[in-house]
């Protein structure tokens, strides 16, 4: 018979008369609203295509369906599967496939029957499912039943792991997410680490539970401590040794209006940099956080918490960071709850120490508030208002419980500032005054004690813009003063517990000009060219001689793939620079990329929390603060190169070179600069295989052989990201 391509539509009578399929075969035979065909065709609905070799079509009596065996391809929302045969009902929407496989995000799953289901669901009996596309597959997952949603989320009842046929792993139950936009981790996750100063462990992460806001991880480690020559060969030996295990949990509700994440590890372990570093014992580390927000976003929750055993697991145990294992709570324990509306801001915090080797101030709690400016009259007059409440206790760490005295007080604050700006074409000026006073209940002599300081000061600035076809120019010189009157008492009569506590007499002069040119061809952010100068003057202190104490000027060259910046601070009291930062980026094409920085810090360029606030600087004389731990001058160099192998190779080299000037440590003690020389170079190859394999290399060295450590971290399952 002549070969043709016969096409006709017929309009289904199911749900809707506008369902319709398109029915396309070659060399058909029609009998009354049916067709057959054995030399291939296809079947399209806005459900489900089907290719094939055999065809049996049936449009009367209430049966509208077809069956397709032979060279069977199916398409099935987001699936693509193969299999013996198909019959599906296009009146139910439902069908059957035989010994069916599909395919999608580099999973590969069937079974001895899939069924499709009318809400674009499925259900696969004597179900299978791997990331390996050999035969024999070298890692499979089996299961009497794998259901997925229309929503592309799987699970199973029972399952079973295998790796090369043997069984390594059985769960009661089993989810996971195959929507290729998930960004959830994966589910399976393992590796061999050899970690800084430790010997070989094999570790690894399975999901047990997930229904799209719920995911439920466990973790289970097992380090080699049987090739460890520090244990005490005294002590008794047990079969737990170096086993450590977790569970991990993350919630999102659907309205993304909760968070919560836990992470709670515990090993049987040892103490490699404890004064045990001979023993083995139990480790643990608690991790959590929580965030919450109320449906008009006035009220914000949030609570975090990080518990350890001992001060050296984390650094022992740091492998599991750099994999998301852990949190980045970085041992802070806190808590807050915030109140915003038009009239007040109020803010309940607390912040207890969880962890005895660390010396800390806790808040039980902290309650302030600040109301919203208020205009005095139409006069622009404005006042910000401030107040605080809190029991604050000082504790020391344990180790020096016995050495020195920890300490407590109540503590009430109110802060007042009253500004007025003043506005003339490009001329501003604000000038401010203001008021601190500050309670304690309690005082190094048991007493109650108070404190009260004013505030004065200003910023006056002008800006000129230049407008041109191809660039914008703004130039802004500035000024601004701050100034402290002496406190009412000394720092020596009231607890310090943070810088809030610790006023001084202050008068500070800066100054200065910003320049910056913007380039209409680049659509950044960023200033194309940008150079900022300043300079910094003190008055009525004995710390500051020179009429101009301080400068500095801030250099900066941003384009679309490259960028250049540089910050250099001198020292005009001593005559030698206070800090130099140089980085320069540079993305050379789809395959390249490299950075590199250095950062110099003098001696004079004090460890402070905040290098905006001077009050230290005008209060102790250089000489004083250069003798303690404020002081410590330090360089280094940090260069980063990334190379795209292949589509799917990526290795990245991280080298940090440094050297640590000659500085005094907490006991006074004065530390050459000789033994501080440090190198640590940290190379990453990372692959993907069979678009369903993610392995990842490292290897830190250091000119320390003891820090050396490597890494092998493998992805069974992809995880798009």
């Amino acid at each position: 018979m002549r070969n043709f391509l016969y096409t006709f539509l017929l309009v289904s009578y199911a749900y809707s008369s506008t369902d319709q399929v398109n029915l396309k075969l070659n060399d058909p035979v029609f009998t009354q609203k049916s067709a057959k065909c054995s030399r291939g065709g296809v079947i399209k609905t806005e459900e489900i295509t089907i290719y094939g070799k055999e065809f049996d079509y049936q449009d009367k009596d209430g049966e509208h369906s077809v069956t397709v065996t032979g060279n069977l391809l199916v398409k099935y929302g987001k699936f693509f599967m193969i299999g013996d045969s198909i019959s599906y009902d296009f009146k139910e929407k439902r069908g059957v496939i035989k010994n069916g496989v599909g395919t999608i995000n580099g999973l590969i799953a069937g079974g001895e029957k899939i069924f499709l289901f009318e809400d674009g669901s499925m259900e696969i009996e004597e179900a299978f499912a791997t990331p390996s596309p050999t035969v024999p597959p070298t890692f499979e997952v089996t299961s009497p039943e794998i259901t997925v949603t229309s929503k592309l989320k799987a699970r199973t009842k029972t399952m079973v792991g295998r790796l090369n046929g043997v069984p390594i792993i059985w769960l009661p139950s089993f989810g996971w997410n195959l929507d290729p936009k998930n960004k959830s981790k994966p589910p399976l996750t393992y590796g061999l680490v050899r970690e800084s100063n430790q010997v070989p462990s094999l570790s690894g992460r399975a999901k047990l539970y997930d229904n799209g806001a719920l995911q439920a991880y466990a973790r289970l480690e097992y380090r080699f401590l049987f090739l460890d020559n520090r244990i005490n060969k005294k002590q008794e030996r047990t079969w737990y040794e170096g086993l450590g295990g977790a569970i991990d949990a993350d919630y999102k509700a659907p309205d993304k209006k909760i968070e919560f994440k836990t992470r709670n590890f515990v090993t049987y372990n040892i103490w490699p940099l404890n004064p045990k570093a001979n023993q083995v014992g139990l480790r643990y580390r608690l991790q959590g956080q929580y965030k919450g927000s109320t449906e008009d976003g006035k009220v914000e929750s949030f609570l975090q918490w990080d518990k350890l055993s001992d001060r050296f697991i984390r650094k022992d145990f740091s492998s599991q960071t750099s994999q998301g294992w852990y949190l980045k709570t970085l041992e802070n324990n806190i808590g807050y709850v915030k109140y915003r509306s038009d009239p007040v801001f109020i803010t309940l915090f607390a912040q207890p120490r969880l962890n005895k080797y660390r010396g800390f101030k806790q808040s039980l709690p902290s309650l302030t508030a600040a109301a919203r400016p208020i205009e005095f009259s139409n006069t622009k007059v404005y006042l910000e208002q401030t107040y605080n409440t809190s029991y604050l206790d000082y504790l020391y760490a344990e180790e020096l419980h016995n050495a020195v005295p920890d300490f407590n007080s109540g503590r009430l604050s109110a802060i007042y500032n009253l500004y007025r700006p003043f506005n003339y074409k490009a001329f501003n000026i604000t000038p401010r005054v203001g008021f601190d006073g500050i309670f304690y209940s309690n005082s190094q002599t048991n007493e109650t004690a108070y404190q009260t300081v004013a505030s004065y000061g200003g910023d006056a600035s002008m800006l000129f813009c230049g407008q041109y076809d191809t660039l914008s120019h703004y130039i802004k010189p500035f000024v601004k003063y701050n100034g402290l009157t002496p406190p009412t008492s000394k720092n020596s009569e009231h607890y310090v517990f943070s810088i809030a506590d610790g006023y001084a007499s202050y008068n500070q002069l800066i100054f200065g000009l910003n320049n910056e040119i913007f380039l209409n061809r680049f659509p950044v952010n960023d200033p194309t060219f940008a150079c900022n100068v300043s300079g910094m003057s003190f008055f009525a202190t004995n710390s500051f001689k020179d009429p101009v104490a301080k400068g500095d000027i801030e250099l900066a060259l941003h384009y679309p793939r490259m960028e250049l910046t540089g910050k250099f601070g001198w020292n005009f009291e001593k005559s030698c620079y206070d800090y130099f930062h140089a980085k320069y980026g540079w993305t050379i094409n789809d395959y390249f990329a490299f950075s590199t920085e250095y950062r110099d810090r003098g001696r004079f360029w004090w460890r402070k929390d905040n290098h905006e606030s001077f009050v230290i600087d005008s209060h102790r004389t250089i000489d004083e603060l250069s003798h303690t731990p404020l002081s410590n001058a330090r360089y280094c160099l940090v260069s980063k190169l990334q190379v795209q192998l292949a589509p799917l190779w990526t290795f990245q080299i991280e080298n940090n070179t440094g050297k640590q000037n000659e500085y005094t440590n907490d006991f006074g003690e004065k530390i050459p600069a000789d033994n501080q020389f440090y190198v640590q170079t940290k190379m990453i190859l990372s692959m993907v295989l069979g678009n369903s394999y993610r392995i990842g290399i490292s290897y830190i060295a250091t000119n320390s052989e003891k820090d050396n450590a490597i890494s092998f971290v493998y992805t069974p399952f992809s995880s798009s990201k």
